[in-house]
């Protein structure tokens, strides 16, 4: 029997030899790009005027937001509204399957209107009336019967009685019919403040969880940004509720000044990166999007900053260039 031939051929270690020298001198290639890439990407998202402009960078949020949902197992009926749409407070904005619930409160509708009962309960009181009046009349002209006399003066208790129970029951059908109202308000997603419809979770015919999201609502009007804010800031400017704040954003690179509104100073300063959560509110009636990125400062911007944004202005599409002075500010909390 032959016997294998195991001597290693002396092509292979210098083939794994300079095949590890390649990849040794490619990494470094690969990282240099990957890290001018990186650095290429960080300076196209922070504008040139940021630096200018200084602040504290994060970006802009909505004022309001909720994602809403049934709270119950519902089957989606209807959906009344489409993303962008703009709602006020106590719209319905999506029905759940409510055929039996809708017709219960019609009917308690009815009974909480209904006043036949109250007024033969007050019929009733009347003739029991005259026929006390009678046996009245006739035992002060000594007359009368004394068992007559006592049973028209029960009769008209009783009747009295059964006017107080019949206006009792009238009041406790409107109490049942604002229970029927608030179970009906279950069967709907109904707008809780004014704003715009952010995304829509559902379809009709949809069979949906308690709590799970049907859709978000958003509100722009005014905007808003949360900015983790360095304690020696805080205590030092003396940064409070109600204090002015300037805010920058960056809307496809390029800068919209607004003047903002501290609406909130956290009590409590983060041990770890010493910075408290400060949340200043502009208003935005061109209805600007949220989540750009937004410098904030607490202290007005400088004069070269104001020329850069003068000369952003001046370069925007629609401005002929024309008119000169100093640009106002996009929007005004205050």
């Amino acid at each position: 029997m032959a016997k294998a031939n195991t001597k290693t051929s002396p092509a292979i270690p210098l083939t794994i030899a300079l095949t590890l020298s390649l990849l040794a001198g490619a990494m470094p290639v690969a990282l240099a790009q990957q890290s001018g890439e990186q650095t290429t990407r960080s300076y196209e998202y922070e504008p040139s005027w940021a630096a200018e402009f200084g602040g504290i960078y994060h970006f802009t949020q909505p004022s309001k937001d909720a994602l809403m949902g049934f709270n119950q197992p519902s089957e989606v009926r209807e959906v009344l509204v489409d993303v962008g749409d703009h709602v006020k407070k106590g719209d319905i904005l999506v029905r759940a399957r409510d055929g039996d619930i809708q017709a219960a409160y019609r009917l308690q509708q009815r009974r909480a209107v209904n006043r036949f009962e109250i007024r033969a309960a007050e019929n009733r009181v009347q003739l029991a009336q005259i026929e006390f009046d009678n046996q009245q009349a006739a035992r002060d002209q000594g007359g009368g019967n004394v068992v007559e006399y006592e049973r028209t003066k029960a009769s008209l208790e009783n009747a009295k009685i059964e006017l107080d129970t019949a206006k009792e029951r009238f009041i406790e059908q409107g109490i049942v019919l604002e229970r029927q109202e608030a179970e009906l308000e279950r069967y709907a997603v109904t707008a809780q403040f004014d704003g715009t419809v952010a995304a829509i979770e559902v379809t009709p015919g949809q069979a949906m969880q308690d709590s799970e999201p049907v859709l978000r609502l958003v509100s722009i009007d005014p905007l808003q940004v949360r900015v983790p804010t360095p304690t020696s800031t805080v205590l030092g400017t003396g940064v409070e509720r109600g204090d002015k704040a300037w805010v920058a954003v960056s809307v496809a690179g390029q800068p919209k000044l607004f003047e903002a509104t501290v609406t909130e100073v956290s009590p409590v300063a983060d041990f770890g990166s010493d910075k408290v959560w400060v949340k200043v509110e502009m208003a935005n009636p061109d209805r600007l999007l949220s989540g750009l990125p937004a410098w904030v400062r607490f202290t007005e911007p400088t004069e070269a900053f104001m020329r850069i944004l003068a000369e952003h202005d001046e370069r925007a599409p629609g401005n002929d260039g024309e008119h000169e002075g100093e640009p106002a500010l996009a929007a005004d909390a205050g």
